[in-house]
């Protein structure tokens, strides 16, 4: 069975050579040659377009998710969560709809005074098991990379 494609069109400056585009992990590979100026015609992967938006790796203004019964559902890399009820939450888990391994996830408090607790529980993992983090600002992040079951933390700061 073949792979789902799209066609679109290039047109621009570019009137001549080649136009090479990559995923953001690299691993996906389009050239596009024979461009001659004026319109020309190619069909990609709809999964490698996917692939090139920028909702991956934090482009934009940040997403915002609320806690329900300690998961969330992003779509976007950049995520400001806010408490599901009070002024504390636990975070254990974060679905992964649309995430490919290797992708990084960055997350926020939504409000500095809320506090938000991502622990090593569901599918987050930190470099202690059992080991909570606490977002307490704004300015707090908590990085990860999805690793095709868990979210490994790479980074913390507070």
């Amino acid at each position: 069975m073949g792979e789902a494609s799209t066609t679109g069109a290039i047109a621009g400056d570019k009137t001549s050579g080649a136009i090479t585009l990559l995923n953001m992990n690299g691993d996906s590979r389009v050239v596009l040659t024979g461009i001659t100026g004026g319109t020309n015609y190619f069909s990609l992967n709809t999964e490698f377009l996917a692939r090139l938006t920028p909702t991956k790796f934090g482009y934009g203004a940040a997403e915002t998710n609320t806690i329900a019964s300690g998961v969330i559902t992003p779509t976007k890399s950049f995520i400001a969560v806010e408490v599901e009820s009070g002024t504390t939450d636990n975070l254990d888990t974060i679905t992964a709809t649309n995430f490919a391994v290797g992708d990084i996830i960055i997350i926020s408090t939504l409000t500095t005074g809320h506090t938000i607790g991502i622990r090593s529980a569901g599918n987050i993992v930190t470099p202690s098991s059992g080991a909570t983090r606490y977002l307490t600002t704004i300015y707090g992040r908590w990085q990860g990379m999805w690793q095709g079951s868990n979210w490994a933390e790479m980074s913390f700061a507070q």
